[in-house]
């Protein structure tokens, strides 16, 4: 136990399960936080309190189970879907030793309205050391965004539709945008890319901002390159060369 740990008391303080634990808590400066004296409300108390130490006895466990599949039973088809992957995901990187991203926790909990990139033009010599703040903030970033995100979410199992999701309805629909962007239907923007399932290594020398001619990813691994990409409907990339020229973007005010 840390510090920062905290620990819901449910089981009476007589009990002496639950007064070692108490102890252990008192003694290593963890918190802890008492239920309200119902037992069928304590799954509303630990949502509440968020604790990160929970002793129980089967009998609790099984009741707990029963809920949280029920619950998910009853959101149908999708968050079955949803729970599976991340079950899955959670306890393969367990297994391996490796605890999850509180980050892809939040993801693929659907708690995460979008992913987004910081995109900053400074050149490499205005991050003079590991100082963060002597460095200038941000970095080059929008350019590799997309096959990262690929990447990462075949890395972990994901289904590819959390990218768009994440990358393209999610963003459009923050900004009031949907449907017109981040949408495949009749009458929204033919705003498409193509990403093919191919391994290879990040090169910096391949990007497009002449600016800032690097980027965070140099020499990353990556799982899916932009093979093809249009722009309302006219071919914007292809085969590694911009096809579009200057002023052939345009604004988009969020609603």
């Amino acid at each position: 136990l840390e510090p920062g740990d905290c620990h819901v008391s449910y089981l009476p303080l007589a009990h002496i399960y639950e007064r070692v634990t108490m102890l252990v808590c008192l003694f290593a400066g963890a918190k802890a936080g008492f239920f309200r004296g119902d037992v069928l409300g304590l799954l509303d108390d630990i949502a509440e309190l968020k604790p990160t130490v929970f002793c129980s006895v089967p009998r609790l466990w099984n009741r707990i189970y029963d809920k949280v599949h029920a619950g998910i039973r009853e959101g149908g088809f999708v968050k079955q879907k949803m729970f599976a992957i991340a079950y899955a995901a959670k306890k393969k990187a367990l297994e391996e030793g490796r605890p999850p991203p509180a980050i892809w926790e939040k993801i693929v909990a659907g708690d995460a309205a979008f992913v987004s990139s910081d995109h900053c033009s400074w050149p490499l010599e205005r991050k003079p050391d590991d100082n963060i703040f002597q460095a200038a903030p941000g970095a080059p970033g929008v350019e590799c965004l997309l096959p990262a995100m690929v990447t990462e979410v075949s890395n972990r199992g994901l289904s590819p539709t959390l990218v768009a999701e994440m990358l393209c309805e999610g963003p459009a629909r923050h900004f009031g945008l949907w449907p017109k962007k981040g949408a495949i239907r009749v009458g929204a923007d033919a705003d498409l890319a193509v990403v093919g399932r191919e391994a290879y290594r990040h090169d910096d020398a391949t990007l497009h901002c002449n600016l800032a001619p690097w980027s965070p990813y140099d020499g990353m691994e990556m799982a899916g390159r932009v093979m093809k990409v249009w722009l309302r409907g006219t071919e914007a990339f292809f085969g590694g060369d911009v096809l579009t020229a200057p002023g052939d973007g345009q604004f988009v005010r969020p609603v």
